[in-house]
């Protein structure tokens, strides 16, 4: 993307929506004077940006249970850090917040969400930091643990077909 704020926040909203995510997209910013010297008038969402786009800072997830940790780029999800340093200590589903099962609870740490199942991680949930590793980017380093998909509300559940003729 190319362009002035307003179509840059306009433009990722819409990505978004589209199942793209923030880290996916490259951007170009076209600031005047007035943009640049007064930050305060640039939107939330250009600002989230700014912070996705400085690559050179790099985070520790550490897991409380087996102590297992693994670095984590800025704007990259815990889940796919973790996959691509070979680690295991989380499991691994559809990688797209939708199925549940690499849930985990931030023990420590700042971090921001994607887009999760509100079935898998209901507002009361995400109050207690309970999180899909697939939809959760660091802010800071992080402490971690693994929240069983055995645990009620993450067993799948079986469906009977019946065909009709």
């Amino acid at each position: 993307l190319c362009g002035p704020p307003p179509m840059i926040d306009a433009a990722i909203t819409a990505l978004m929506q589209g199942r793209l995510f923030e880290r996916d997209i490259f951007m170009e910013k076209f600031l005047t004077a007035a943009d640049g010297a007064e930050e305060t008038q640039r939107s939330a969402l250009f600002k989230k940006i700014d912070r996705r786009c400085d690559m050179a800072q790099v985070y520790r997830i550490t897991e409380q249970c087996s102590g297992k940790s693994f670095e984590c780029e800025a704007g990259q999800s815990v889940l796919k850090a973790m996959e691509q340093r070979g680690m295991k200590c989380v499991p691994v589903g559809c990688r797209g917040g939708g199925c549940g099962y690499c849930k985990i609870q931030v023990l420590a740490g700042e971090f921001e969400c994607g887009k999760m199942s509100k079935v898998h991680v209901p507002p009361e949930a995400l109050k207690k930091r309970e999180v899909l590793a697939c939809r959760v980017y660091p802010l800071t380093d992080l402490t971690i643990e693994c929240r069983p998909p055995s645990q009620p509300g993450l067993a799948s559940k079986q469906t009977k077909t019946t065909a009709l003729r």
